[in-house]
């Protein structure tokens, strides 16, 4: 049990972290400049592998939890030996699936939890997870799972809430539409006439 709270602890730093949550340092501790300019705006390309390298595990947290981060850094930091950072990765949603199978498989609970709250994971793997052979991971998967599954049946039903109307407006394929989306017919050209020439 208390394990579990350990490892939803560290999500949550991540992902508190990741959304702006909670970013300053707290009081008394005073946050370096490599931990400022990890999560800063506009960091030059070649230094995401140099911070990514850094000693601070807290800067590899923050450069993996960028959804800016080269995809060669962020496979480099899913191997971090620090499970924050590979925690930091797996929520990561810019993560493409071959970094999310990887993590999927690590031997750190708050990491395989955050591949399975992570909505860019595929649904293939978040099936996989959902047989997990630890029981909180099922959970987690399951309520990701049900999440998105909610959220593409009020798309699907916000669509189909239009006017009959409005989807008639709706210009089909290989169709010129107007601005308001009613079709129009396209315009003859007139061709010029042919015939003998008029004799004055």
């Amino acid at each position: 049990m208390g394990g579990d709270m350990r490892d939803d602890a560290s999500w949550s730093r991540a992902f508190m972290a990741g959304s702006g949550l909670g970013s300053g340092a707290s009081p008394g501790r005073r946050e370096s400049p490599e931990r400022h300019e990890a999560s800063g705006a506009d960091l030059l390309p070649a230094r995401f592998a140099q911070l990514a390298r850094h000693r601070d595990a807290e800067v590899r947290e923050a450069i993996a939890r960028r959804v800016d981060c080269p995809m060669a850094v962020l496979a480099s930091l899913a191997h971090d030996s620090r499970a924050s950072v590979r925690t930091a990765a797996a929520s990561n949603r810019a993560a493409n699936p071959a970094i999310l199978e990887q993590l999927a498989g690590d031997r750190d609970r708050s990491v395989v939890k955050a591949v399975a709250r992570n909505l860019s994971a595929s649904t293939e793997l978040r099936e996989t997870l959902a047989r997990h052979r630890w029981s909180d991971v099922r959970r987690v998967a399951g309520r990701t799972a049900a999440e998105v599954a909610q959220a593409a049946a009020g798309s699907a039903q916000e669509s189909a809430g239009l006017p009959s109307e409005l989807r008639d407006r709706a210009p089909r394929a290989g169709t010129p539409a107007t601005e308001a989306g009613s079709t129009v017919a396209p315009r003859r050209i007139p061709l010029p006439r042919t015939g003998r020439p008029r004799v004055q």
